[in-house]
């Protein structure tokens, strides 16, 4: 028996409209679609809240200081230097702007400078504890396996990997104190898809994801929880000149080139900033073709592996040249 039309018209037009959607935001969006169908923050949505962010001196770390200012967090900026944090401050704009406290750190440091760090803080605007902390520190990777010297990857772990662990051990008792608080990590897509070109960074970020979707899975009873953001590609800000890395000798320039997938590093914090608000677990950032990996990755893993064994070692040579977001580059690109 047929349902008439007035039944099964309403649903089909449901349907097609819910499935359009997604499709739409999947096909032209910047970020997966489970982040993007939870809209923009509201203005002032995280006044009052207070916001310690590190690797804030640049970059992304900039543009996430200027996002969550005008948001209204109080905000506690760390770096290694703190004529870049003054700088950072000025740039800010909102309520709490001019009060920004800055709290040099270097996550290579001893668990001891790293437990003051902590305390200092937590005991900033009058005791007020932390409601997020943002781990935006971090330090890229570009070389081939075979040419990288091993003295390498004791730093890049230190900078993305241990400090931030140690970091949040040692902030994670004074928020179950307060009741209060998330773990904000920016991570990248190199730890959702093995990438040639950057094998110790690619270990660094997915032991980085281990880690906190571990402790996330500890905190799913209690006020305090975790939120992972895989970036890919961004985009540099405005006037800024290349960030230094570690090549296979040791720190150099780099040279990656703008890339068409690149997305802004405005908006990058932006959806950071709204993922950490709304408690999601895990994002996704980047535009397409780069977005494709991370879902092949998850519903197409042998996909994903025979493309990697494919056209690894031309993705590698092109990340060292320049190129590692070139899909022409890497799809036919000479391999030799």
């Amino acid at each position: 028996m047929f349902l008439p039309p007035a039944v099964w018209f309403p649903v089909a037009l449901y349907v097609a409209l819910y499935v359009g959607r997604r499709l739409a935001l999947f096909l032209r969006g910047d970020a997966n679609v489970g982040l993007l169908l939870l809209g923009r923050l509201r203005e002032g949505a995280l006044d009052g809240r207070v916001v310690w962010i590190t690797g804030a001196s640049r970059g992304l770390g900039l543009a996430l200081a200027r996002y969550y200012a005008r948001q209204g967090a109080k905000l506690i900026l760390s770096s290694r230097k703190i004529e870049a944090l003054e700088k950072v401050k000025a740039a800010c704009e909102g309520s709490h702007a001019a009060d920004a406290v800055l709290l040099p750190v270097d996550l290579s440091d001893s668990a001891e400078a790293l437990s003051k760090a902590v305390d200092s803080a937590f005991a900033a605007f009058g005791g007020a504890g932390v409601d997020y902390i943002v781990h935006n520190a971090g330090v890229g990777q570009s070389g081939l396996a075979v040419s990288n010297r091993a003295e390498i990857v004791e730093p890049i772990f230190r900078t993305n990997t241990v400090g931030p662990i140690v970091l949040t051990q040692l902030a994670l008792p004074k928020m179950m104190e307060q009741k209060r608080g998330r773990f904000i990590v920016v991570s990248s897509l190199a730890a959702k898809i093995p990438t040639p070109g950057q094998t110790v960074y690619s270990g660094s970020k997915f032991a980085l994801n281990g880690y906190f979707g571990a402790l996330a899975s500890e905190l799913a009873d209690s006020p305090v929880g975790v939120t992972i953001c895989c970036p890919g590609p961004i985009g540099p800000g405005e006037g800024e000149s290349p960030r230094v890395l570690f090549g296979s000798d040791g720190l150099q320039q780099d040279n990656l080139r703008p890339s068409g997938s690149a997305v802004p590093a405005d908006r990058v914090a932006e959806l950071v900033a709204t993922a950490g608000y709304y408690h999601v677990l895990e994002c996704w950032i980047a535009k397409h073709p780069t977005l494709l990996y991370p879902y092949a990755m998850r519903y197409c893993p042998s996909l994903m592996w025979w493309f990697l064994m494919k056209f690894g070692q031309r993705r590698a040579k092109a990340r060292v040249a320049g190129d590692g977001y070139s899909l022409k580059k890497i799809l036919f690109g000479k391999s030799d």
